[in-house]
């Protein structure tokens, strides 16, 4: 299946690495997004925010910037920016799959190199900005996207790794927050890299009928300030 695997990502002009002793000798392929180039087909959005509000109205801003200057690292990486007034944002990227083999299984692993400048062990409107949001990572065999429902837009997937919602699909699971480790509550809190992953926590798809797969990463505010944050890298182990 490596094989087939391979050469399917090749004929949709992906390119992969094949790694067959990644997880224990089984079948993987590994594909790192590091968005020097290009944002490599990740797209962004927001959602959990009522119909009557504007993404401008709540400071949401998704581009590919250069990486903060103090961070000594040169690259680019997907910046995100949002003021959660609505309380429960969740600002998202999303990226299509394709190359599967058709109604197969796979199980995905994430390592995300993020670039935070929200301070740990500090006080904020709602929650703190760094510990109350929280970073998640989910699949689903068809695309996220913003829906309507009772006035607010949500996300037509599952996005709550403790309470799958009947009727959505995909899986989920929670990789941390984005607190950065500077206890420094007042002034600019310089970004730092954190890293997360959803080891212990795997997040299995099972692809459509054409192959294709979804994947989405992102951070779901409980704090009721402004986040920022880039993703520098992200890294998919996909097994099948």
């Amino acid at each position: 299946m490596i094989v087939l695997l391979w050469l399917a990502f090749l004929l949709s002009t992906v390119t992969i690495g094949c790694d067959d002793d990644a997880l224990g000798g089984e079948e993987s392929i590994e594909r790192t997004f590091t968005f020097d180039e290009s944002a490599e087909g990740w797209t962004g959005d927001i959602v959990d925010y009522p119909t009557y509000r504007t993404p401008e109205e709540l400071e949401f801003v998704f581009e590919r910037r250069s990486l903060p200057p103090e961070l000594d690292a040169e690259g680019m990486g997907l910046y995100f920016a949002g003021r959660n007034t609505p309380d429960d944002l969740f600002m998202y990227a999303k990226r299509k799959l394709s190359g599967l083999q058709p109604r197969a299984t796979y199980r995905i692993d994430f390592r995300l190199d993020i670039a935070s400048n929200s301070p740990s062990g500090c006080v904020g409107i709602g929650g703190p900005p760094g510990e109350a949001v929280r970073v998640l990572v989910g699949a689903a065999d068809v695309e996220p996207t913003a829906v309507v429902e009772d006035d607010w837009y949500r996300l037509n997937v599952n996005k709550d790794p403790n309470e799958r919602v009947p009727g959505k699909r995909g899986a989920v699971a929670e990789v941390g927050n984005v607190a950065n480790g500077v206890e420094q509550c007042t002034g600019d809190v310089p970004y730092r890299t954190i890293t997360r992953t959803n080891t212990g926590a795997p997040v299995e798809v099972t692809a459509d009928e054409n192959g294709f797969a979804w994947v989405f990463v992102g951070t779901d505010s409980g704090f009721e300030g402004k986040t920022t944050l880039f993703y520098d890298t992200i890294q998919l182990t996909i097994t099948g």
